[in-house]
């Protein structure tokens, strides 16, 4: 199969029901495909049994039998063709896929906290932020995942005599995207000596904040470009914070 071109749908044929679907091309790709491989009874010991299709909009299936077997998982990535084996069933499967350079930037913060990385995504959805004028304690971010929705642990975890202010921002993010923070490190009273204090996002369309302390600190800003996810350190606040940017093509 030519391998440069776009994936704009697929047919699946089995006994019955036989499946035809059409991709809402260009706006929808093929992202990932996941599976089972094992036994088909008078056909062969090892094929595969079973798939699932994700573009970055919608999960399609899992066709075929979603049983016992061994699974596969395929990256994140533009999926642009298909190659393998194939008899009376599907022998072999495999994907030619195109995954553009990611990014990282950051950290910016101090280095106490435990670690988090909530992993790549296709992309963000919104995120909810725990804040009050004197520091930023809390962030949870939701992400889209091929069409599966995820939503991280919050990251920080403000103190229970802190009242802080929650604010949730959702994104209509097939076409508002989050392309850029700035913020401040800096110390926050009876927490930490260098944490992240302040913080603003940026999409292609709006800007949201700043949240958290607005005066003086160290101040951090990223590079424009398409945000995929989020990893850094937390305690009591958000400690340290870096970005990966890019875009899965």
């Amino acid at each position: 199969m030519n391998h440069d071109s776009d994936v704009i749908g697929f047919k699946f044929v089995s006994p019955l029901p036989h499946v035809e679907i059409k991709f809402n091309h260009p706006d929808e790709t093929l992202q990932q495909i996941e599976g089972l491989t094992g036994p088909i009874d008078r056909v062969g010991s090892n094929l595969v049994t079973s798939i699932t299709l994700k573009t970055n909009i919608k999960t399609y299936g899992p066709y075929g039998n979603p049983g016992v077997g061994t699974h596969f998982n395929s990256g994140i990535g533009k999926i642009m063709g298909f190659w393998g084996n194939w008899g009376w069933a599907v022998d072999k499967i495999g994907i030619h896929i195109q995954v553009s350079p990611v990014q990282i930037q950051g950290p910016w913060g101090g280095p106490g906290g435990n670690s988090f990385d909530d992993g790549l995504a296709t992309g963000i959805q919104g995120f909810k932020i725990k804040s009050t004028s004197k520091a930023l304690y809390s962030l949870t971010f939701k992400y889209d995942k091929c069409g599966e929705l995820f939503t991280s642990p919050p990251h920080g975890n403000a103190p229970s005599h802190i009242n802080a202010h929650v604010d949730k921002i959702k994104f209509n993010y097939l076409n508002k995207y989050l392309q850029q923070i700035e913020g401040l490190s800096g110390p926050i009273e009876g927490v930490g000596s260098n944490l992240i204090t302040s913080i603003m996002f940026k999409t292609n369309v709006k800007s949201y904040g700043p949240y958290g302390n607005r005066g003086g600190g160290t101040p951090f800003k990223s590079g424009i470009a398409k945000i995929l996810n989020f990893w850094g350190s937390s305690s009591y606040a958000l400690d340290r914070l870096a970005v990966r940017i890019g875009e899965l093509a």
